[in-house]
């Protein structure tokens, strides 16, 4: 009968792994932040770190519209989201060439943190069109 009464449940709301979706983008908001205004004066003193930065506030940008938008519970988040997973894994790429120019010596731990990154975005976009959840959360 509980058995029952779980698989019969429908999903949705801010739950789940939305929630950790969620999470995630406050603390890219916060680990943006720390690299903008822990590094401001590289970011400020040569054109490679100004077109940086540039595109890091394009991507705090991208965070705070897909937070609202999901917050809201926005039918367009999903194009929103998108729009960021995409972005963040050309930004990562765009980053890993840049700093690989920079240090070729720390290729291989920052070929992973590429990785990682386009990896987690894929992951990310597949559980958006996917998940029931977001189907029945995101509806107005």
């Amino acid at each position: 009968m509980v058995e029952e009464k779980i698989n019969t449940q429908k999903l949705e709301g801010v739950s789940g792994w939305l929630l950790v979706f969620i999470i995630s983008l406050f603390l890219s908001l916060v680990f943006i932040g720390s690299q903008v205004f822990g590094n401001y004066s590289t970011y400020t003193s040569s054109g490679i770190g100004f077109i940086l930065l540039i595109l890091f506030i394009f991507q705090t940008i991208l965070i705070g519209i897909s937070l609202v938008l999901i917050i809201e519970k926005k039918k367009i988040a999903m194009i929103w989201v998108t729009i960021y997973l995409g972005y963040t894994a050309i930004l990562n790429i765009i980053v890993g060439v840049i700093l690989y120019n920079i240090n070729p010596e720390t290729a291989s731990s920052q070929a992973l943190q590429l990785i990682w990154g386009i990896v987690l975005s894929i992951i990310w976009l597949f559980y958006f069109f996917q998940s029931e959840r977001i189907k029945n959360t995101l509806v107005k």
